[in-house]
Order: structure tokens, then C-alpha cells, then sequence
């Protein structure tokens, strides 16, 4: 990821005086940009069996979905277009807000909670998705989302109105040329991210087994290149 961000920084300061800016609504009634919050879901409405339903606390470098609630299956269809989609930029709208976090094809799938605002490219030709996640974690966009966190006495928070108001850059035809560079690299970090919590997984099994001596460290090592 710090090889894309890279990439792109390089990219957008060449670019910088040529890019231009419009208001996020625009991007909104052009059907180009999504910016919405979660589900607003009822206590009745979490339980098993369903799909996990992420908070503040569930985002962390990335979506922790194992001790998330659960939104019914029955309630599902109910959150409509708040359904995570791969390519979404997430973040923490509410207390401790600017923690992100990308949809990817290995986040499994989950619904937003109100705690958590998501950006969403409708028009790859006009947004590709890594370009947004890239500006949204970027000096550029997180300076606006600390300015309107600070306008209330309460606890920080970013409204939707305030987020349809933040300037976006109109990346144009260049960005593609960048994207396919960022692509596989976000593909790949995506990928070790899953790896590792797989692995993770796997010692956390194994381990107190292996301590405990009902299982040996040769069959532990088989039973890890199984998960591999």
C-alpha cells in the first residue's frame, strides 16, 4: 500500500495544477460518486444467521468482522445499497473520526452501521476506485474531514451534508494510466492481509494444542501447509 500511495502522491503533485475541483454533490447528481452512512438497525434486528454489521470498533486497518453483530437475514434486503461493495473507501464519521479502510474482493460481506460513512465510485470511467481510495487517505481529503469534525462543541463528527459539500478533485482521462499501476499492488496487499489472517488463525489453533503436547511439531507443520 505505501508503494501505491507513493505512486499516486508522485502523480497528483505532477498533476496538481492541472486537476480540477468540483463539490462532491456535483459528482452526486452526475451519478459519478455515492457517499452514504449505515443501516440504522433495531436490536431485534441483530442475530444470527446474517451477514456481519461493522462499527467504529470493527474498523480497524481494515474490516474485523469476527466479533461484529449480526444484521438477520431478514433485515438484509432492508439496508438496501448500504451492503458493502468491493472498491467502497470507509471511514469512522462519528468520535474517533478518520479511521479508513477499502473494500476488497477478500472483505467478506458485511452491512455499515451509521457509525461509518463509505464513498463509492459509480463510474469507475470517471473514478477509478484505487484513485479514490488513495485521494481519501491523502493531506487533501483528510484536512477537510478534521475541519468539519471541528465545528461542533460535542463529539467529533462529519454529517453527509458536510461530506457532499468537501471540494473533489476531477481526476481525468491521466488517472487510468496511474490505476493500472495501483491495482495490482492494492490487489496484492488485499491478498497478504488475508494470508495473514489466515495464518493468524491457523497458530492460534495450533498452538495451545502444540503447548499441551496433543499434537507434535511435525503435525503441526502439515496441518499449517494444509491451511497454506
Amino acid at each position: 500500500e505505501a508503494m501505491a500511495q507513493a505512486i499516486f502522491r508522485d502523480w497528483s503533485r505532477k498533476n496538481e495544477v492541472e486537476l480540477e475541483t468540483c463539490i462532491a454533490s456535483e459528482l452526486i447528481k452526475q451519478k459519478i460518486l455515492q457517499i452514504g452512512d449505515g443501516y440504522r438497525a433495531k436490536n431485534s434486528e441483530l442475530k444470527e444467521p446474517g451477514l456481519p454489521f461493522i462499527r467504529a470498533g470493527n474498523l480497524k486497518d481494515g474490516f474485523s468482522t469476527d466479533e461484529a453483530d449480526v444484521l438477520s437475514e431478514a433485515s438484509i434486503e432492508k439496508a438496501g445499497d448500504k451492503l458493502s461493495k468491493v472498491g467502497d473507501v470507509a471511514f469512522t464519521s462519528k468520535g474517533t473520526v478518520g479511521r479508513f479502510a477499502r473494500v476488497s474482493a477478500h472483505t467478506p460481506k458485511f452491512v455499515y452501521s451509521p457509525q461509518i460513512c463509505f464513498w463509492r465510485s459509480l463510474d469507475p470511467s470517471s473514478i477509478r476506485p484505487s484513485i479514490l481510495y488513495c485521494w481519501m487517505t491523502s493531506p487533501h481529503f483528510i484536512d477537510q474531514l478534521y475541519g468539519f469534525a471541528g465545528q461542533t462543541d460535542m463529539a467529533p463528527y462529519v454529517s453527509l451534508r458536510d461530506q457532499r459539500m468537501m471540494k473533489v478533485p476531477r481526476f481525468g482521462a491521466s488517472q487510468h494510466h496511474v490505476a493500472d499501476k495501483l491495482d495490482p499492488l492494492m490487489e496484492l496487499q488485499a491478498n497478504n492481509v488475508a494470508e495473514n489472517s489466515t495464518l493468524t488463525s491457523v497458530r492460534d489453533l495450533l498452538l495451545p494444542r502444540l503447548m499441551s503436547g496433543e499434537i507434535t511439531l511435525k503435525d503441526a507443520e502439515t496441518l499449517a501447509e494444509a491451511a497454506e
